[in-house]
């Protein structure tokens, strides 16, 4: 329970922050929805980066994320529930408002740091093992063309 109330908070604080930001306010949810499910992909993809594990092929990959995004926010929107949720949070003090913010905050700039960190680790690696832009063939065909 306590996970579900914390992606529904996370999802507060993303309705709220495309609420503030966007001009005219429309489809707030449905950006709130596609920002988790971003930030899932994130995760998911640092864990591949690290372990160095293959998404397979471009088709299934491409069909597992739209499956996915389909899925979460058909599940997620297709219901009013979220709107009790948004209610029940707005009903919040504010020193608690502002300490789910700062944690929302961090723990989306960890999720963005952690990404970013996979995609070098992923570098580095391929570096010193000489696999992709630095295997020896395709150096070798860069510098004959």
């Amino acid at each position: 329970m306590y996970l579900k109330k914390a992606y529904y908070y996370l999802f507060y604080k993303l309705y709220k922050f495309w609420e503030y930001i966007s001009i005219p306010r429309f489809w707030s949810d449905v950006k709130a929805s596609l920002s988790i499910d971003l930030l899932i992909l994130f995760t998911i993809a640092s864990i591949f980066f690290y372990f160095d594990l293959s998404f397979g092929s471009k088709t299934k990959f491409l069909i597992c994320l739209i499956l996915m995004l389909f899925v979460s926010n058909y599940l997620f929107l297709r219901n009013s529930n979220w709107k009790d949720y948004i209610n029940h949070f707005e009903k919040l003090s504010k020193t608690q408002n502002n300490k789910g913010t700062i944690i929302v905050c961090t723990i989306i700039i960890l999720i963005l740091i952690n990404f970013i960190y996979s995609i070098y680790w992923m570098d580095r690696r391929a570096q010193y093992n000489g696999t992709g832009p630095y295997s020896k063939e395709y150096l070798n065909n860069k510098a004959t063309q």
